[in-house]
């Protein structure tokens, strides 16, 4: 990521760095910039950026992505609730960094969420209607069905 905004650039990664079996011969390097920039312009924000000569590299894709990511314009908080109620959850980028790991971030900060609350009902002693459940009667839906077979039998 570059700070102080001396380029297109505003991330960048060597992918093969996390793999080499996406590339074993060479680095294979990513970028992404928000507004129109030619390849040019990039490549030499990379050179800067990696201090390194990028003349001699190849361009493999280049995708064009409208609205890839969520605004973030400041003040942007980082970290969004992602429980809106009980019961009710709320997973995405615009929970978390609005990046490509914002989401899968928030949604693990949901997942969570939910035994969380379902333990703190059940720590709570929360009560619903006597449940049947094999011939056994229980005041709380945790224990329903606990037991393999009913007693006496």
């Amino acid at each position: 990521m570059d700070g102080d905004g001396g380029g297109p650039v505003v991330n960048t990664a060597v992918l093969s760095e996390g793999s080499r079996a996406y590339s074993p011969d060479a680095p294979l390097v990513q970028a992404s910039v928000l507004d129109e920039a030619t390849e040019a312009e990039v490549r030499s924000h990379l050179g800067a950026l990696y201090g390194t000569p990028v003349e001699e590299w190849e361009t493999l894709a280049r995708y064009d992505v409208p609205h890839a990511l969520p605004a973030a314009n400041a003040p942007h908080p980082l970290r969004r609730a992602v429980r809106l109620a009980p019961r009710r959850y709320v997973c995405g980028d615009h929970r978390d960094t609005p990046s490509i790991q914002g989401a899968p971030v928030s949604g693990r900060r949901a997942a969570r969420a939910v035994p969380a609350d379902l333990g703190s009902v059940r720590s709570q002693g929360i009560r619903s209607r006597g449940i049947r459940s094999r011939g056994i009667r229980s005041s709380s839906p945790w224990r329903a069905g606990a037991a393999t077979r009913p007693a006496g039998r």
